[in-house]
């Protein structure tokens, strides 16, 4: 046999050697696969950490606005929202509807160069956030109208945040207003006892269908704050205390109380308008644990933020040793 015969069958058998057979191959597609389904939830987990990171800092970057806004009016926050066009004299207060829309705390910031509409937003919201009550059409959910047609709020295009209503008062400033007993008002920072331990803003749940309409339609009122307590008295309806429960005729706050873990809904469903206002709060992150698990970003007063449970800022209670945006002072109940 000639030698270059001899080195064709040589690289020949190599070649039969080198090749896989169909079991192998199938073998290793079975053990990529099996790599490939460990490593998914981790890289799943590894994106979703990251979103809750961004959230978490765009929350810290309005701390730092809240921070300069007050250092700017005399120590006092903004409002949580008032109707466009308030005005206060001779002890009343107009208009008493929103027929001209909402001026938002985020608006506020936007206005005077403190926030952008970009550190307004979370990763885990469609489109960043939640429309205004009141936005322009290519700004509306599938299925939301405007609250009053025709008008556009002055906020955020899309805003994932909301604040704490004992620290940013709401729209009831004057006695009598839409019959409030007690009028809401305006809280210096340094009012506000151990800021390390009370909320200033947190996340809204990602789901827009917050309340329904006199027609019963699902609107999304994103304007509105949010706050950790309830009232004691004949007026007080489902354990809420609101702007609205606010503007009762009679004495029904003369007391209030904070919530506990078990006036909290684990699985909020929507529209929502017989829920206590916590239940609003985001469970936007950690999806994948038990519902009790799932987390919120919390903004505290002193700037600092902190992902966790509802359920976790109610033990101990760190939604404001009082409800400082509402007159008169101090009548916690335990």
């Amino acid at each position: 046999m000639k030698q270059s015969d001899n080195q064709d069958a040589t690289r020949l058998a190599c070649n039969r050697r080198r090749a896989f057979t169909l079991v192998e191959l199938l073998v290793v597609i079975a053990i990529i696969g099996v790599l490939a389904s460990m490593l998914l939830p981790a890289l799943c987990s590894t994106k979703a950490r990251a979103l809750q990171i961004q959230c978490a800092a765009n929350l810290s970057s309005l701390g730092r606005a809240f921070a300069i806004y007050s250092s700017d009016n005399e120590s006092f926050y903004p409002a949580a929202f008032v109707y466009r066009g308030m005005s206060i004299g001779d002890g009343i207060e107009t208009p008493n509807q929103p027929t001209h829309g909402y001026v938002h705390w985020s608006g506020v910031l936007m206005s005077q160069g403190l926030a952008t509409e970009q550190s307004l937003h979370c990763p885990a919201f469609n489109r960043g956030g939640l429309p205004p009550a009141n936005t322009e059409a290519d700004n509306l959910e599938d299925g939301q109208h405007n609250e009053t047609p025709g008008v556009v709020d002055e906020q955020a295009k899309r805003c994932a945040f909301t604040v704490n209503q004992a620290l940013f008062p709401a729209n009831h400033f004057v006695i009598g207003f839409q019959g409030a007993y007690r009028p809401c008002r305006y809280v210096r920072d340094s009012s506000v006892a151990d800021p390390a331990d009370t909320i200033m803003a947190t996340e809204w749940t990602t789901d827009w269908r917050l309340l329904v309409d006199a027609s019963g339609n699902p609107v999304c009122r994103s304007y509105l704050p949010v706050h950790g307590f309830s009232g004691l008295g004949p007026a007080a309806v489902n354990n809420r205390c609101d702007t609205r429960r606010f503007g009762c005729k009679r004495p029904c706050w003369a007391a209030m109380r904070r919530f506990t873990p078990a006036d909290i809904v684990a699985e909020p469903s929507l529209p929502g308008a017989s829920l206590p206002w916590l239940d609003w709060v985001g469970r936007n992150h950690q999806r994948k644990g038990l519902v009790g698990s799932r987390s919120s970003n919390f903004l505290f007063a002193d700037g600092h933020a902190v992902n966790t449970t509802i359920f976790d800022t109610l033990q101990p209670f760190q939604w404001g040793s009082e409800f400082y945006s509402l007159q008169p002072g101090n009548d916690i109940s335990d």
